[in-house]
């Protein structure tokens, strides 16, 4: 990976962490630790598995502050379920 692409990562997960801090700012008197979702495009792409792999990493170290989900499609030709509606 080049270092272009880890500063971008680094970045990006610095600004999740600071967004999941200062979302639980005001919701002290909560018990419930809050979730971050990382929703990826694909998981088949190296930068998305970088992405989640840091952030899952993250959390470890940080588990009694915040809840992860991730979630991305399995492969890059796989399409997320389409809504239809019926007008009849």
């Amino acid at each position: 990976m080049s270092l272009h692409v880890f500063r971008r990562l680094k970045a990006a997960m610095l600004l999740t962490a600071a967004v999941a801090i200062l979302s639980s700012i005001g919701y002290g008197q909560s018990t419930k630790k809050p979730k971050i979702a990382l929703v990826m495009k694909s998981l088949a792409n190296e930068f998305f598995q970088t992405m989640e792999k840091g952030a899952r990493d993250y959390q470890g170290q940080h588990s009694s502050e915040f809840d992860l989900i991730s979630n991305g499609i399995k492969n890059e030709t796989m399409s997320a379920p389409r809504l239809t509606s019926s007008t009849r």
